[in-house]
């Protein structure tokens, strides 16, 4: 039976809530629209709030050094001090990447008895690819000999695999794969949050610096972020080493053998803990699973969204996977790649694809994972079964760019489209001119230099500059 309202019910009818836009920053709130650089703060707000039902009073110490796709991290942080100060958020950006690590490390040193105002303190770290490469001796130090376990670290690295607004491509996963830290790339606003929230659980429970892989279309993106975001259920593993449950416990960097000590908890019971955490929660998920499946494609991140676009172009649905015994594997933690999570997906295949930016680094992982099992399918990425490039190194992978590859090693399997989607046609417009500063942009005049100086160019509006033929510059 259908229920229809009189007008009178309808003129007395509660009238909707007003938004708003700082519905975004309260914790519960939704739907709200966010941006991946605003999911950042909401994930701030999301734990702190998480803590406090905890029974725990944690703070949350932000710091580090702009630059794209998170260069609007900082003045976002600086447009909301009531936020801020409500949560138990201080933010001090970094002289650079360095000396953030370096602060962010010190913030899960425990203070003497009597002196702390709160239960701890998350370090949260930001910046670019190459301020990955520029704190590494920071954050090294401050992964092998652990986090503060009632605070732990966070690092929101903006990779840009596209060179769009870097001096060299920038991938940072295999660098910190290096330093045993553990890396998580979010697709999304709501995954920025679960996954920062998941993260600082994995920090705690295992004592390692985590990473979350920000790039362009992730940061500048915007979705809709419902409000059952903040009941994520996460699990802390128990696990056994050496017969007896292992909690982690900080080490102080006092002598020099002490770093012996430090590098087999790393590499021993740590390290489980961290691959028992992503056993444990959702972070790699099979989003299509046929019962008779023969074909398996994985692949982490939005390289998994070009994935699926490009599957969509081609013609293949998910009835149309189903049909072939296509399997698909998302993978949420591209370091360490769960080995649970790989085997289940490479039950009965003959063959995994994957798909990744750079150079064969999950692969390598799925590869290791699955050497020496039985029935082992084989597995191909970079090179196909000849031994003949297939998806390529370099760049950033785009559907458009997956398309090809994917047409030829599924062509026997599925039917495809004949011909691919027609590209996007973009007019060139008819005037002509240097590329120059934006309207109203400080560094049109920061770049001037004075009489008798020399300028070095570099990223960014410095570009500009050299483009332009001022002679002040």
């Amino acid at each position: 039976m259908t229920s229809v309202l009189s007008r009178s019910e309808l003129t007395t009818a509660e009238p909707a809530a007003p938004y708003d836009l700082d519905d975004r920053y309260r914790a519960g709130a939704g739907p709200v629209l966010l941006t991946g650089v605003q999911a950042i703060a909401r994930m701030m707000v999301e734990q702190h709030v998480r803590d406090l039902r905890a029974g725990r009073r944690i703070a949350t110490f932000v710091s580090g050094y702009q630059g794209s796709p998170l260069g609007g991290v900082d003045k976002m942080l600086l447009g909301m001090p009531s936020v801020l100060t409500e949560h138990d958020v201080v933010f001090t950006p970094g002289f650079n990447e360095e000396l953030a690590a370096t602060s962010v490390w010190g913030s899960q040193t425990d203070l003497p008895a009597g002196k702390a105002t709160h239960d701890g303190v998350i370090g949260v770290w930001y910046g670019k690819g190459p301020g990955v490469d520029r704190a590494t001796d920071a954050l090294r130090h401050a992964n092998m000999y652990g986090v503060n376990p009632r605070g732990g670290v966070l690092l929101l690295v903006g990779d840009d695999p596209a060179s769009k607004s870097s001096t060299v491509p920038a991938v940072s996963e295999r660098t910190l794969a290096t330093l045993g830290i553990p890396v998580l790339f979010p697709r999304n606003a709501e995954e920025i949050i679960t996954m920062g929230m998941q993260g600082v659980a994995l920090s705690r429970a295992s004592g390692c610096v985590v990473a979350m892989k920000i790039v362009a279309d992730v940061a500048d993106g915007a979705w809709t972020v419902d409000a059952d975001v903040a009941d994520l259920s996460i699990t802390t593993p128990e696990i056994l080493w050496d017969g007896k449950p292992f909690t982690y416990l900080q080490r102080p960097m006092a002598a020099p053998a002490d770093s012996l000590l430090a590098e087999a908890d790393l590499y021993g019971p740590r390290w489980a803990t961290v691959r028992a955490f992503g056993d444990s929660n959702t972070l790699d998920v099979l989003e299509v699973d046929p019962a008779r499946a023969k074909i398996g494609i994985a692949a982490t991140g939005t390289t998994f969204d070009a994935v699926r676009q490009a599957l969509l172009d081609l013609g293949v649905d998910d009835a149309g996977l189903h049909r072939a015994g296509i399997r698909l594997l998302r993978i949420g933690m591209p370091y360490p790649v769960g080995q649970q999570a790989v085997r289940q997906f490479a039950r009965g295949l003959e063959q995994v694809i994957v798909v990744e930016d750079k150079t064969a680094f999950i692969e390598t992982q799925i590869r290791e994972i699955l050497y020496g099992t039985a029935d082992a399918p084989q597995i191909i990425g970079k090179h196909d079964a000849a031994g003949a490039p297939l998806f390529p190194l370099g760049g950033e992978l785009t559907a458009a760019r997956v398309l090809a590859p994917l047409r030829r090693v599924l062509r026997d399997h599925v039917e495809l489209k004949r011909t691919p989607p027609p590209p996007l046609s973009l007019e060139v417009l008819s005037a002509k001119r240097t590329a120059y500063f934006c309207s109203g942009c400080p560094h049109n005049r920061s770049t001037a230099i004075p009489e008798g100086s020399i300028g070095g160019g570099g990223i960014g509006c410095h570009t500009l500059v050299t483009m332009s033929g001022r002679s002040d510059s």
